[in-house]
């Protein structure tokens, strides 16, 4: 099983692409927080984790969250190996399947625009889109 549940905040706006198939996919990267007390002081140590979301998922994020927005997501830990000059490298992302918006936001509006969208989403099989472990970017 290949689960990972994740809450912070955006570090940026969604950064908005289509594939060769014309698949629509977003990325952007989530800042977690942690707090470790060393003796009498309390440092807050941040983590940055990448994100990347497909499809229905994807315009839904990018059209209603944004840079500081508080989220919580569940996904699929990605790892890509790949050649950089001659050195083996490997980077890690998480592919969202599932979330819910954690920011109010102050418009009732676009608080129910918001709520309706994230009813009306069919979340993606992870195997309709890419059927090999590489992310397509």
């Amino acid at each position: 099983m290949n689960q990972i549940t994740l809450c912070g905040n955006l570090c940026q706006n969604w950064s908005n692409y289509a594939n060769d198939n014309q698949v629509f996919y977003s990325k952007n990267s989530i800042a977690i927080n942690k707090k470790i007390r060393h003796n009498e002081t309390v440092e807050t140590i941040t983590t940055f984790i990448p994100l990347v979301a497909f499809n229905n998922t994807a315009q839904v994020l990018s059209q209603y969250s944004f840079k500081g927005d508080k989220l919580l997501i569940s996904g699929e830990l990605i790892v890509s190996n790949y050649d950089k000059d001659g050195e083996n490298k490997t980077s890690f992302s998480v592919r969202i399947e599932k979330f819910e918006f954690l920011t109010k936001k102050k418009d009732s509006a676009l608080e129910q625009k918001i709520e309706n969208a994230q009813k009306e989403i069919v979340y993606d099989n992870p195997t309709d889109t890419n059927t090999s472990n590489e992310i397509p970017f």
